[in-house]
């Protein structure tokens, strides 16, 4: 989505957060923050992908803050490329089948052979 809550709010118990707007490294944009009245925060992990090192690779990070690729698995700065979760959320058969397309670009195949 972009966003993040940044700050809890409440005397006894949860009252309100403040979210605001991420950029495409996540780090929090200025001057986006919104106060929400709540009744509960809930914390999910699994499904995020960590993108410091693509990020820090010059990798394209789409919208829905996973790591872009092309057809040959590549992820934007010339031989890097990118297989699995971190590309989108597809299971062990995708994850598997990239990261063959991955390997056999890498070592200077095409993703047709």
């Amino acid at each position: 989505t972009g966003s993040a809550v940044v700050a809890a709010h409440g005397t006894d118990r949860v009252e309100a957060v403040t979210v605001q707007r991420l950029d495409a490294s996540w780090a929090p944009i200025p001057g986006t923050e919104r106060r929400i009245a709540v009744d509960a925060v809930c914390v999910g992990h699994g499904f995020t992908p960590r993108l410091e090192l693509p990020i820090a690779a010059g990798c394209r990070i789409g919208s829905d803050r996973f790591v872009e690729v092309d057809a040959s698995q590549g992820a934007g700065p010339a031989g890097v490329y990118a297989a699995g979760e971190i590309t989108g959320i597809g299971g062990v058969d995708q994850a598997l089948a990239e990261g063959e397309v991955a390997g056999h670009c890498a070592a200077g195949g095409s993703p047709s052979d």
